[in-house]
Order: C-alpha cells, then structure tokens, then sequence
C-alpha cells in the first residue's frame, strides 16, 4: 500500500472531493497510537463492510503483521468474511472529508492506531454500528 501523512490531500486515485488523508500506513513511519472507544470502533466496522468505495483488484496486505503471501485480513460478520485491503471508505468530519483504507480498522484494533480526532468524531456521530460480539477480525489465507 501507498503511504500517506495523515491529514494530507488525497491522491491515491482520482478524485475532485478535497478529502484528507486517514490511516494510510506503513513500516517506516511512525504513527500515533492510543485508545478508542467501542463506538468509534463500533462504527469504523460498519463503515468498512457496509460502506466501502473504490473497490479495486487484487488487496493490500497488513504491512505489520509477519504473513505468507496470501494472508489478507478480514472482518468476519456472523460467519461471512469481508476481506479488507481491497477498498476505501470515507468519513465525513467537522471539519473535513477523510479518506481511509478500509485496512484502518485492523491498525486501530490490532496495532493500537490512533486517527485524527476529527475522523473518529465523524465515525461516531453515525448512527450505524456492528456491535462487537457479531464481527472479529482475523488473518489468514481468506480468512
């Protein structure tokens, strides 16, 4: 995966929004990292099954975790795996529009990450959310 600062202009893929970018990870940079609340998190997981975009080919892998070379990550809701790596989504702020891997919310539950306060404040004011007894994230050969 590319990487990119947090809070720099989006320019993975085309686009005429002006998002900022969130979570575009890598080893070599350093990151924040810190704790989150199960509603961020909650709702980070439905925006990553429900609402992702710029679905490509081919995935990302974890650039964190020791892995073959088919070893995705995947969010698995009651028994269905969702591979992540794959796609985007997006998170609208107070103060701007985010884009985000839909790999983000494995580096915030399974490598500590910690995003802007703004993207998590734009995650929870939604709605929506999978509560955590019905998904797991995990890794392996599909998952």
């Amino acid at each position: 995966m590319s990487y990119f600062k947090d809070l720099t202009s989006y320019t993975y893929l085309k686009s005429d929004a002006g998002e900022l970018n969130v979570g575009w990870l890598e080893v070599g940079y350093k990151f924040k990292a810190g704790k989150v609340s199960d509603d961020f998190i909650e709702g980070l997981a439905w925006l990553c099954i429900h609402e992702r975009v710029n679905q490509t080919r081919g995935f990302h892998l974890c650039p964190f975790c020791a892995h073959s070379d088919f070893d995705v990550c995947c969010l698995n809701l009651n028994g269905e795996n969702h591979v992540l790596g794959t796609g985007e989504i997006r998170v609208q702020g107070e103060n701007a529009l985010y884009a985000a891997p839909d790999l983000v919310i494995h580096y915030v539950v399974d490598h500590g990450y910690l995003p802007p306060e703004d993207f998590i404040c734009g995650v929870v004011r939604r709605a929506e959310r999978l509560s955590r007894d019905t998904w797991t994230l995990s890794n392996g050969r599909y998952c």
